[in-house]
């Protein structure tokens, strides 16, 4: 479809995703807490304000766009550097929709929920 999609590895030096470009799903393996990450060169690396739209992940989500993930604040660093709006997308099942999700200022909210039953703008 000529789109590019970059895949984020834990940098656990520095506290961080890195962002690597993929062109093969077989191009990942167990990484992080056994999540599939790139195992690419860095000259495959790329930078988060290239991207058009970022899909997050999450335990769980409300309908404010507040996410539960799994506590290391990865995806709320990485997401303060972007420089330009570009649409945050959680993607989920109607399970993990919760009433509320205590969130702090530093805390990134998403724009979009996905379901298996829903879509959900959040204002």
């Amino acid at each position: 479809m000529g789109k590019t999609v970059l895949v984020p590895k834990v940098d656990k030096e520095r506290h961080r995703l890195r962002l690597y470009e993929i062109k093969d799903l077989k191009e990942l393996s167990p990484g992080y807490m056994g999540i599939p990450e790139p195992s690419l060169s860095d000259r495959r690396l790329r930078e988060i304000n290239n991207v058009d739209l970022i899909i997050i992940p999450g335990a769980g989500f409300d309908h404010s766009g507040n996410r539960l993930g799994y506590g290391a604040g990865y995806y709320d660093i990485l997401l303060s550097d972007i420089k330009k709006k570009v649409p945050f997308v959680a993607l989920a099942y109607k399970e993990q929709l919760i009433d509320s999700i205590p969130s702090e200022m530093h805390d990134i909210k998403v724009d979009i929920i996905v379901t298996d039953e829903q879509v959900i703008i959040v204002t």
